[in-house]
C-alpha cells in the first residue's frame, strides 16, 4: 500500500486534498477529529490498484463557527481542528480550517497568512452600531494592529489582540467598540491589519470609515461566507412583509368546518444601490446559501 496524495498539512476545508492510494488489496481507512471516531470505512482497489478518498464534505461538516456578542477577541474553538487519517496503520495527520475557495492558486497556509476570512470590499463604510468583525486564522504567532485616523488628521495606533499560532480567532471592529478602545474619540476612518512578530504586515488592510444611516428601513444582515468568516451588510431598502394562509377544513356529516389556519410568512428586503466591489461581494452571500443550512441573521437597526 502507498499514498500517492495526501491532504496539505494546513489546508482549506472544502479545498482539502483527495487521498490517492496504490494497493492490491482491500484497505481499511479510519478518519478522527482530535480522538472522536467520525469515519470508519474499508475501499477496494479499481482494476488499476488505485484507491481515491474524498473526505471533504465529511471534514467540512465537523467544522462551524461560534458567534458572541463580544467586545473582544475571542477564539474560533472548531472553525479549525486537527484530523488523523490511519490508513491500514499509516497514520497521516493534517489541519483543516472551515473556508473554501474556487481555483486557488496559493498554498493554503500563504493564503490564510494573507487574508482575512473574508471577501467583503476592503474599504467599507459603517455606521456606529452596524456589526462588524473580522476572523483570522493565526499561521504564525501575530498581532492585530489598528491606527485611527481622526478629522483633523490625526492618528492614534492601537494593537487589538496578540494572537497564538495554529488558533482562530474573531476580532469585533464594531464602530461603537473601537471608540471605546479610542478613549471615546470618534475617528473618520480606521485601518485594520495584522503583523507577525517582527512587524512585518502579513494581511491585507481593511479599512472601515464613519458612514451616516441611508434609509430608516436599514437593516443588517449577517452570513457566514465562503471562507468561514462572518460578514454584514447594510441593507437599505424597501422591506415587504407578506403572509400566506392556508385554511384547513374537516367535513363532518357533510358539514364543514375550519380546525386550523397555517401561516407562511415571507420577508423580502431590497439591499438598495450596491456599488461594482459590493455587488461581487454579495455573491458569496447567494452562492454560498444555496450550499448551505446555516441560517442568515437579520438585525433591525
Amino acid at each position: 500500500m502507498t499514498i500517492l496524495q495526501q491532504p496539505d498539512t494546513l489546508s482549506l476545508s472544502m479545498n482539502l486534498k483527495r487521498f490517492i492510494i496504490s494497493s492490491d488489496t482491500q484497505v481499511s481507512f479510519v478518519l478522527k477529529k482530535g480522538e472522536l471516531e467520525i469515519l470508519a470505512q474499508q475501499y477496494d482497489p479499481d482494476t488499476t490498484g488505485r484507491i481515491e478518498i474524498d473526505i471533504r464534505e465529511v471534514v467540512h461538516a465537523q467544522l462551524s463557527y461560534d458567534l458572541r456578542q463580544e467586545t473582544q477577541t475571542y477564539e474560533q474553538t472548531n472553525l479549525a481542528a486537527t484530523f488523523t487519517a490511519s490508513i491500514d496503520g499509516t497514520e497521516v495527520t493534517f489541519v483543516a480550517v472551515r473556508a473554501g475557495v474556487d481555483r486557488l492558486a496559493d498554498t493554503p497556509t500563504n493564503f490564510l497568512t494573507q487574508n482575512w476570512l473574508t471577501w467583503q470590499p476592503t474599504v467599507k463604510p459603517v455606521t456606529y452600531y452596524s456589526p462588524e468583525c473580522l476572523t483570522y486564522y493565526a499561521v504564525t504567532a501575530c498581532t492585530v494592529k489598528l491606527q485611527a485616523t481622526m478629522a483633523d488628521k490625526s492618528t492614534q495606533l492601537l494593537d487589538l489582540a496578540q494572537l497564538e499560532a495554529g488558533k482562530t480567532y474573531t476580532i469585533p471592529t464594531q464602530y461603537s467598540v473601537i471608540v471605546g478602545k479610542l478613549g471615546d474619540k470618534k475617528p473618520a476612518y480606521y485601518d485594520v491589519w495584522v503583523e507577525n512578530e517582527t512587524g512585518q504586515r502579513l494581511t491585507y488592510v481593511q479599512r472601515y470609515y464613519a458612514d451616516a444611516m441611508r434609509s430608516i428601513s436599514e437593516d443588517w444582515v449577517l452570513f457566514e461566507n465562503s471562507l468561514g468568516g462572518l460578514d454584514s451588510f447594510r441593507a437599505y431598502g424597501t422591506t415587504t412583509l407578506e403572509a400566506d394562509h392556508t385554511h384547513n377544513l374537516a367535513e363532518v356529516d357533510e358539514v364543514s368546518e375550519e380546525y386550523r389556519v397555517d401561516t407562511e410568512r415571507k420577508f423580502e428586503k431590497n439591499t438598495g444601490h450596491l456599488g461594482k466591489e459590493e455587488a461581487k461581494w454579495l455573491l458569496d452571500f447567494s452562492r454560498h446559501k444555496r450550499n448551505t443550512s446555516t441560517p442568515a441573521v437579520i438585525c433591525a437597526r
